[in-house]
This record gives C-alpha cells, sequence and structure tokens, in this order.
C-alpha cells in the first residue's frame, strides 16, 4: 500500500512539471504562462490560491504578475513592500519562507487583510534567474498545513 501511493505521489508530480513545461511553448506572452502556472499549481496541490510578484527594484514593491483563487479585495488590499513582507528574505536571501498563521505572523504585511480572505498558511518561494531572486511564487492555505518536503522540492522546482 505504502510504495503504491508513493509512486502515485510520484506521478502527481511528473504530471504537474510535465503540464508546466508544455505551457512553456505554447503559452502567448508571459503574463498568461504565469496565470496558468498558478492555476495549475492550486489545483494540483489542493491549495487555496497562488501569486507570482515580480520586485521593482526602484520601488521596492513586489508587483502582481499571476494570481489564482484571491478575492479582488485582497489583491486590491495595498502594495506589498518588500522590506514589510515575508518576501523580504525570500529576495535578499533566496530563501523558502513558511508562515504557519498568516494572520499572527510578524511579518506579514497585512495579517487582518489574510484573516479576511481566510489565508491560514503561506509558502513563499524565490524566483531565481540565474542565481538571482527575481521575485516570488506564494502558495496560501484556508486551513494550518505543513507541506512536505516533495511538495516544497516540487513548488522549488516550477519557481526555478
Amino acid at each position: 500500500m505504502g510504495e503504491r501511493s508513493e509512486l502515485e505521489r510520484r506521478l502527481k508530480e511528473l504530471s504537474l512539471l510535465y503540464e508546466i513545461s508544455s505551457l512553456l511553448t505554447s503559452a502567448v506572452d508571459v503574463d498568461e504562462l504565469l496565470n496558468l502556472i498558478a492555476r495549475i499549481v492550486v489545483e494540483k496541490l489542493g491549495v487555496k490560491a497562488c501569486s507570482v510578484r515580480l520586485l521593482d527594484e526602484e520601488t521596492g514593491e513586489m508587483v502582481l504578475k499571476a494570481v489564482y483563487g484571491l478575492s479582488r479585495e485582497y489583491i486590491d488590499k495595498g502594495p506589498v513592500v518588500v522590506w514589510k513582507s515575508p518576501l523580504k528574505d525570500v529576495i535578499m536571501k533566496g530563501e523558502t519562507v513558511y508562515i504557519e498563521d498568516a494572520s499572527t505572523d510578524p511579518r506579514v504585511q497585512y495579517p487582518e487583510e489574510a484573516r479576511k480572505e481566510g489565508i491560514k498558511s503561506m509558502l513563499c518561494l524565490a524566483l531565481m534567474i540565474n542565481g538571482k531572486p527575481i521575485g516570488a511564487l506564494s502558495v496560501y492555505t484556508d486551513r494550518p498545513r505543513r507541506f512536505t518536503i516533495d511538495e516544497i522540492w516540487l513548488l522549488q522546482s516550477i519557481a526555478n
């Protein structure tokens, strides 16, 4: 039984990577590609939402480029400033940051808005180009969730 479930999990991961890699050859533009990736991540990992933000180096703001699963109200809550958010370590150090409770974690810039949106946990990963972090892929859950090493590896593969 354990071996079968392991094989099913691996097949799911490979299927996700294949689906995303096939998008690279068929997407019309980068924004479309990023939005498709956000949707696929939500659907395949069973999370509430996914967003992709790129750093505007002049303003320090994380510019939303793609989102799936978040309300317009949450998206429009205000600018996400890299120095005031969990994305600071993601962008500055290229680290993966896990937030267990977005409504109480001091690293979250908009904790009340996260609570209203029903966001419980967050996982933020660096988007890298040539070893340099340029943005972040963030995954949101509506219940407490510890991501497995395999899920984190899979998301890092997508982010890179």
